[in-house]
């Protein structure tokens, strides 16, 4: 009898880790974002969009492509110099920490390019836009929380973002939240 509960107890094991181990093929993540550049005056913050398409290679690994935009406040001595404009595309692979059926939290390290477009009327910029375009890469992760099979809510990501334009590196911290939409099995 001992043994016929032992192996029932077994079994039901090896179902609820079965069940955790839904894991969708594709991830598509739309929300929020708010970066905060480390160190500089003229810009207090950048509030904007992010999305984000995961292909899921296995439980654990899968590929990123994340596309975010955002826009602060230019300032110098309080006066108000207009709109400035940061925009990424970055790709790069995801770790997934599969630590309960419906709590998924992740790690990341992403590269690709990022931009900043300036205010038109400022000095010096006769073209009436400057863009700078370079090197950008984010190292974080988040948590992503399922609420049912198609969808899970990212309540907090949060990344070191760093771009390098016109040869030096600005960085900032980037912190999002959104909705993620889980596509098909693996």
């Amino acid at each position: 009898m001992r043994k016929l509960v032992f192996v029932a107890m077994l079994l039901l094991g090896f179902c609820a880790v079965s069940t955790a181990q839904d894991v969708p093929q594709f991830e598509i993540f739309g929300g929020w974002n708010l970066i905060l550049p480390e160190d500089n005056e003229a810009i207090d913050y950048f509030n904007g969009f992010e999305g984000t398409f995961v292909v899921n290679a296995n439980e654990y690994a899968g590929a990123v492509i994340d596309v975010s935009g955002a826009y602060g406040s230019l300032t110098e001595g309080g006066e108000d110099l207009g709109t400035i404009s940061n925009y990424n595309v970055l790709f790069g692979p995801q770790i997934r920490i599969p630590v309960h059926e419906r709590i998924v939290p992740f790690v990341r390290a992403l590269f690709g390019v990022g931009m900043l477009r300036l205010p038109g009327d400022l000095e010096g910029n006769e073209a009436g836009q400057l863009d700078d375009n370079g090197l950008a890469m984010a190292f974080g992760g988040g948590v992503d929380i399922r609420v049912s099979d198609m969808i899970s809510i990212r309540p907090a990501q949060v990344e070191f973002l760093t771009w390098r334009l016109s040869g030096e590196y600005i960085n900032a911290t980037r912190f999002g939240a959104g909705i993620v939409f889980n596509i098909g099995e693996l």
